[in-house]
């Protein structure tokens, strides 16, 4: 039966390798993305933004893994041309093969860009590209024990032309990071902060707190969300007739049987429009992730004033604390035991101080306007690949 899968699985990706020649040879662009799927998540909703600012470009975008739903494919499709690789990009014998045929196409480009997160394609593809064409990477937070992409990276930084990051800290974390690895800090001089996006209403909406409370939890099914934590988190406060209801959006149906009774599962949300009714309905957002950059579904929320109470992870402490009126920090404890009950205790306090939480509301909306807005966001990343385009690109009358 083994042999049988495989001789099945050589045979379509034989099939689905001439499809991918075919859709190179028509490649006629200078904007060319690297990202590893489209499907649901924080990252791919940022990367999806990013290619929209060009799409009169006509960008590439290579996706080199099998997406696991179709999350923002509808997104990706409408802002470029869109190359999935399938086995094609993470089979080991396959990846140079294929990595040989795109930069082949790429150098044949006039003013070639390369911009890439979160797959180690993007670095091999690196290896074949002409020195002309322009290497730029993005990087949402770094993983724990650096064994994801920042550390695969390392033997390419003097090829990497540019280095994204959404703030301060992961920037610190690369200084870091090549100091111990012995790479000149005069790389550092490549970085630029770009932070991320988000609509926010351009007035706040007062809120009127009162019991039982809403707590949101947006996120994908991954190990490092750590959704047992919120899961146990309802369990636990209902146990202590604590007064507020919990909703959990995302691929989480598997739980629903054994906590359907603390928790309104609401399945996967891409519609912005039904995402934001959610957090209209919700007056706080608990991340308990053990890795974050700063999670869009935060910025989502905040922005419509409901307020976050998150591990210390990523770029969060510098912006959400109790100091700035933004939100509530809870230590990212390895004890998951301590971890739900040190989010009970905040949620706890909550219950008994509404007028805090509207303060925090208030501010959280304030801060998400102020230092994540779209005019920002625009200006950077087109000013980061303007020298590429074709022609002028024109968004609401800008050059």
């Amino acid at each position: 039966m083994i042999r049988i899968r495989k001789t099945k699985e050589t045979m379509v990706s034989l099939l689905w390798y001439g499809k991918i020649i075919r859709d190179l040879r028509r490649v006629n662009s200078n904007i060319f993305f690297v990202f590893p799927t489209y499907q649901i998540g924080g990252a791919e909703r940022v990367h999806a933004d990013i290619m929209a600012l060009v799409a009169d470009q006509k960008p590439t975008c290579i996706i080199t893994e099998l997406p696991k739903n179709s999350g923002f494919k509808k997104d990706f499709y409408e802002a470029g041309k869109v190359i999935e690789l399938k086995r094609w990009g993470t089979k080991k014998a396959f990846v140079p093969i294929m990595a040989k045929k795109i930069a082949k196409i790429i150098n044949r480009q006039n003013k070639p860009v390369v911009f890439g997160c979160n797959t180690d394609f993007l670095y091999t593809l690196t290896d074949y590209l002409n020195e002309n064409v322009e290497v730029i990477d993005l990087t949402h937070a770094f993983t724990p024990n650096l064994m994801g992409m920042e550390f695969y990276s390392l033997p390419y930084v003097s090829r990497i032309n540019q280095r994204i990051v959404i703030g301060k800290k992961t920037r610190n974390d690369y200084k870091e990071l090549y100091q111990k690895n012995g790479i000149s800090l005069d790389y550092m001089e490549r970085f630029k902060i770009i932070p991320n996006q988000i609509d926010a209403p351009k007035e706040y909406t007062k809120r009127d707190y009162s019991l039982p409370l809403t707590a949101i939890f947006v996120s994908r099914n991954s190990p490092e969300k750590r959704p047992e934590v919120f899961l146990e988190l309802a369990k636990k406060a209902r146990a202590s007739d604590l007064s507020i209801r919990f909703i959990m959006v995302g691929d989480f149906g598997e739980y629903q049987a054994e906590y359907g009774e603390f928790i309104d599962f609401i399945g996967p949300v891409t519609d912005k429009h039904e995402l934001n009714e959610l957090y209209e309905k919700s007056d706080i957002i608990l991340i308990t992730s053990v890795l974050e950059g700063f999670p869009m579904v935060l910025l989502e929320g905040m922005a419509l004033g409901v307020v976050p109470i998150s591990t210390e992870v990523g770029e969060i402490p510098s912006l959400i604390n109790e100091n700035l009126n933004t939100g509530y920090l809870i230590a990212t404890l390895d004890d998951t035991e301590k971890l739900i009950e040190s989010f009970l205790e905040r949620l706890k306090a909550c219950t008994k101080d509404l007028d805090s939480l509207a303060v925090f509301s208030r501010q959280a909306h304030t801060l998400v306007k102020k230092e994540f807005s779209s005019e920002k966001f625009t200006e950077n990343y087109r000013n980061l690949l303007k020298p590429h385009f074709k022609q002028l690109m024109v968004i609401n009358g800008g050059n």
